[in-house]
């Protein structure tokens, strides 16, 4: 199947539900999290930016595995996970840094086309009609997120019982 260029009316249209989507899980984790300790709220990133990380790197299309390389976690500006190009996850640190402000996480895919002038990771995260003979599938980073929305109050439990656990030693 030839690919088919997307115009910039359909780029600029995917960006904007890609970016709706991700606030919209956003504001469910921000009140979810709101009212816990800073503590809590770092792990409970951290363990959530891991599952999802990992997930996407096991569902990232594969050619060279560039694309899964150019995975990574960032919790309060800080570099704590990058993805390998044989799909696994190395974790940089295990404890995420405290910050004056609230807690945050970002989860990136930043391959980009060899000139540089195309995100690579969001045209195979966007394009639906590509087909991926050598593993992986579209919308890798959004599908990983949504499943760990659905299980996020008991991985958020199972965080909390933890953190409460070590604190009683």
């Amino acid at each position: 199947m030839a690919r088919q260029k997307l115009s910039a009316a359909q780029r600029e249209r995917y960006r904007q539900q890609r970016e709706a989507s991700f606030r919209a899980l956003g504001r469910r984790i921000e009140d979810l999290l709101g009212q816990l300790p800073e503590e809590v709220q770092r792990r409970a990133l951290m363990d959530a930016g891991l599952d999802i990380l990992g997930r996407a790197m096991r569902r990232a299309p594969v050619d060279t595995g560039h694309l899964r390389e150019s995975g990574w976690l960032e919790v309060n500006g800080v570099e704590m996970a990058r993805g390998q190009e044989d799909g696994s996850v190395s974790q940089a640190g295990a404890v995420p840094p405290t910050s004056q402000e609230r807690a945050s996480a970002r989860i990136t895919f930043n391959a980009t086309t060899e000139d540089g002038r195309w995100s690579y990771a969001v045209i195979q995260h966007e394009r639906t009609d590509f087909e991926h003979p050598r593993g992986g599938e579209a919308k890798y980073l959004e599908r990983s997120m949504d499943e760990l929305a659905q299980g996020f109050q008991q991985n958020l439990a199972r965080v909390v019982q933890r953190l409460l656990q070590r604190s009683s030693r």
